[in-house]
């Protein structure tokens, strides 16, 4: 079985002979026949002596060629001792470096991240920090008792990183006094899609175009006499609302070329330390790529910035070779404009005015548009 071995060239007479006595002695791997006087093989690295003792140095010329498997790592350390140096302090900074906690990621929105960030670090809890004297769970209650709005936080140590998962508390709706005689109204324009009515008397219908502040449902009770009397209204009212997005094209486009030529920059992060991404460059208008290296597993992060020249050109174009683009951009101004809706649909069209195309991206959504208007 070929485990580590040591590669062995001989040269010289009858090598034939005794490379057949020795392979009867120790397993022989990888046998080469160079020439008529020279060989080379491999044999396992306990049987090298024995291989050896086969080929004097008075009759053969023996050169070890070096080793195979895990151990030629090793030996080929040892001819060259700075990197063996090297690989040594590496190692001890590794043992040395587990006992420390390397980086915090907190899952969260951005501004409780940097309010947990601070509380953490008040408390010594952060890249640097010793491991063995973390306390997860007073962290978990000093997040909870400093931020309002977190229900309860869930701290976890997996290596040397710190995870932070925070749950929000639930936000609580306004609380309506049921017993204020009040009317729902419309808080946008729109096409009513579909109605609940669970008290008052609607005064719309399903497929009715509303405007923004009209009546939806009235806050009174009709009995069969035609009498009326005050009650709060409730009930929900959704509406197909339409938002439109143009973008004009006169037969022109700005377009952005790289020149070629290109600055390049670093930034180091290492146990919390950050440099700031501050760079100056000459360039008037250039575009920036960025890219993260990590040397693991060595908690060192390297950002490298590529800054690229670029010239701004006012390129001609035809309309159609354009309408993709300009309907990209009229698309995405309408769903700016919806806000967040789920859009349900969309359509595009254009039209010319004065030898200048406008194309128009409109998409649809269904909302709950209901409200009480004093804030109930």
């Amino acid at each position: 079985m070929k485990g580590n071995t040591v590669k062995i060239r001989v040269e010289g007479l009858n090598i034939d002979r005794q490379l057949a006595r020795l392979s009867a002695s120790v397993n022989l791997f990888d046998v080469v026949r160079k020439s008529r006087k020279v060989v080379v093989f491999q044999v396992n690295r306990g049987d090298e002596s024995k291989a050896l003792a086969f080929f004097p140095s008075e009759c053969y010329n023996v050169t070890i060629l070096g080793t195979e498997g895990v151990f030629s790592v090793f030996d080929g350390l040892k001819k060259r001792p700075a990197l063996f140096l090297c690989v040594i302090v590496c190692f001890c900074a590794l043992f040395f470096l587990n006992g420390f906690v390397w980086r915090v990621e907190i899952s969260g929105e951005p501004d409780d991240v940097k309010q947990i960030e601070s509380v953490l670090k008040q408390h010594g809890i952060g890249a640097g920090s010793l491991k063995r004297s973390l306390d997860l769970d007073l962290a978990e209650n000093l997040i909870c008792n400093s931020l309002q709005n977190i229900k309860y936080a869930i701290i976890s140590l997996k290596g040397c990183t710190v995870f932070v998962e925070l749950y929000q508390k639930d936000v609580p709706e306004d609380i309506v006094d049921l017993n204020k005689p009040q009317s729902i109204y419309a808080n946008m324009s729109g096409v009513i899609s579909r109605m609940l009515v669970i008290s008052g008397t609607p005064r719309v219908s399903v497929g009715d175009k509303v405007e923004k502040g009209q009546l939806l449902i009235e806050g009174v009770r009709t009995f069969a006499d035609g009498t009326q009397t005050p009650v709060c209204a409730a009930g929900e009212v959704y509406a197909t609302v339409t938002s439109v997005g143009y973008e004009t094209f006169d037969g022109y486009a700005d377009v952005t070329e790289r020149t070629g030529k290109k600055q390049s920059f670093c930034f180091l992060s290492l146990f919390g330390f950050k440099q700031d991404e501050n760079f100056s460059t000459s360039f008037e208008n250039f575009e920036v790529e960025r890219k993260v290296s990590t040397l693991f597993p060595l908690p060192i992060s390297i950002l490298h910035v590529d800054v690229y020249e670029c010239v701004k050109k006012r390129v001609s174009l035809s309309f159609d070779d354009n309408y993709e683009n300009l309907k990209s951009v009229a698309l995405k101004k309408a769903v700016e404009a919806a806000g967040d809706a789920e859009i349900s649909g969309k359509n595009f069209g254009f039209f010319e005015e004065d030898g200048r195309y406008t194309v128009w991206a409109e998409v649809y959504a269904e909302v709950r548009i209901d409200f009480y208007k004093n804030g109930g």
